[in-house]
């Protein structure tokens, strides 16, 4: 006998959690613990990359403009900001990765 309540509304609504749940069982067999492990390396790499890039071009902004006014060094220092907040980002999911990576490599070596 058939049920009144059909469930098949939750169709669409699940259907984004399963892909989502399947991209990483994908890449980890792809690529196995190590290779999730170099990846979140990679993306450390980067990051710190991209902190050196917005130090660097803050500090250019500071140093060859002699005479910079508060409010002109404010707005620098937001920009700054602005681009260091993604790079901690990208930094923590990097390392988060690493330690996935590395510490199922090796759990599953002893």
């Amino acid at each position: 006998m058939r049920s009144k309540h059909s469930d098949a509304f939750l169709l669409p609504l699940l259907l984004p959690v399963f892909v989502i749940g399947l991209f990483p069982l994908l890449i980890l067999g792809v690529v196995g613990f190590l290779g999730i492990g170099v990846i979140g390396l990679l993306m450390v790499f980067i990051a710190v990359g991209d902190e050196l890039d917005a130090t660097g071009l803050f500090s250019r902004r500071i140093v060859t403009q002699a005479n910079v006014r508060p409010s002109e060094r404010a707005g620098y220092r937001i920009d700054l900001r602005a681009a260091l907040r993604p790079a901690l980002l990208m930094k923590l999911a990097g390392g988060a990765l690493m330690i996935v990576g590395y510490g199922g490599f090796f759990w599953t070596k002893w």
